[in-house]
């Protein structure tokens, strides 16, 4: 294997029991990148991570970290030589040691000196802004501060990769956000790679510098954000990344055609039958696109904060809209969509 990426994974494939849960997978991270992987439960995000990381080992492929073959034929580096870290869901603190004591460990066990360990510790806590809870114990601290403790614990070490398993999802709603920017600010300011494992869309793309999203053991697409958002490869991604409209039909020449539906598109096809999936808050005034008009009866309106959502009926079709303002149910509305937000993905049974 040609080791050309900061971590690298070729063909990873493992089974627990009769299930398959990773299949030939690949996966590149250059250095310095923040990966998120985003998948539904059950989709292998935490198996691939835990064999990055040595806690298991794979059935088939191979897994290298900063250029060195960690795993491969004849190949199975131990999991304090592969310079990664790892943040549990849980955090996995030691209960009976003391804040200090839980960074510090780690670094113990490397055979680090008294004086640089304890550098280390000062340093990994104040990056985090726990320096002053030093002394106290994993239960006299809250659920953020216990997030803070396992990722300075983690940071310590000074990792080559960072592994983040779900760490915000013990954490109050109120806090999470707040936590998410620390954890982004963080991982930057030490320019460490860092792959984060979740199944919260929004803080998945809040966090990355590249998106991939799993099913079923396999990867299905990865790049940027705003490309799996707006250019999804398949109807799955195009629902599981915020919802999405769908429309099945046929595209020609840069026009889809439905029963009763007819939209102008830039976007490429994969296949004549399609889906054509646009998003709740790409829905303009019908003057605004006037070739690539729908219309219908409002259903439902509900206030959301930042706009109205609609749910329009047409009769054959419903659809899901972002609206400025609130329209009654029963009332006739008509939007329109822009062509380069009609998406074109392969239809979901396809």
């Amino acid at each position: 294997m040609a080791l050309t990426a900061w971590v690298e994974c070729r063909g990873l494939a493992k089974a627990l029991g009769t299930n398959q849960v990773l299949r030939d997978l690949d996966l590149s991270v250059e250095k310095g990148e923040i990966l998120s992987i985003l998948g539904p439960s059950g989709s292998g995000k935490t198996t691939l991570i835990r064999l990055i990381a040595g806690l298991a080992d794979p059935d088939a492929g191979e897994i290298s970290v900063a250029g060195r073959l960690v795993f491969g034929p004849r190949t199975n580096a131990r999991i304090e030589s592969r310079g990664v870290g790892y943040v549990f869901q849980d955090y996995a603190v030691w209960p009976h040691m003391s804040v200090a004591e839980n960074v510090g460990f780690g670094l113990g066990l490397a055979g680090m000196g008294r004086a640089e360990r304890d550098q280390r510790i000062r340093e990994a806590l104040t990056s985090v802004g726990i320096a002053a809870l030093a002394d106290r114990y994993p239960d006299q601290l809250s659920g953020g501060q216990q997030q803070r403790l396992a990722l300075a614990r983690s940071m310590a070490m000074r990792p080559e990769v960072i592994l983040l398993d779900e760490p915000l999802s013990n954490v109050d709603a109120a806090l999470r956000e707040h936590l998410r920017l620390e954890i982004l600010q963080l991982v930057r300011a030490h320019g460490t790679t860092a792959i984060y494992i979740t199944h919260d869309q929004s803080e998945a793309m809040a966090l990355c510098d590249r998106l991939a999203v799993m099913q079923g053991g396999r990867l299905l697409q990865a790049g940027p954000p705003e490309e799996l958002y707006r250019r999804p490869n398949s109807w799955f991604i195009a629902n599981f990344l915020g919802g999405a409209n769908a429309i099945e039909g046929e595209v020609a020449d840069g026009v889809f055609t439905a029963p009763g539906v007819r939209l102008h598109t830039t976007c490429p096809a994969p296949a004549s039958r399609v889906a054509l999936v646009f998003r709740p808050e790409d829905a303009l005034p019908e003057s605004a696109q006037p070739q690539n008009r729908l219309e219908g009866v409002v259903v439902a309106s509900m206030f959301i904060g930042r706009c109205w959502r609609i749910t329009l009926n047409t009769g054959s079709l419903q659809f899901v809209l972002d609206w400025t303002h609130r329209v009654e149910d029963g009332a006739a509305l008509a939007f329109s969509v822009a062509p380069d937000r009609c998406a074109l993905v392969l239809p979901e049974k396809s």
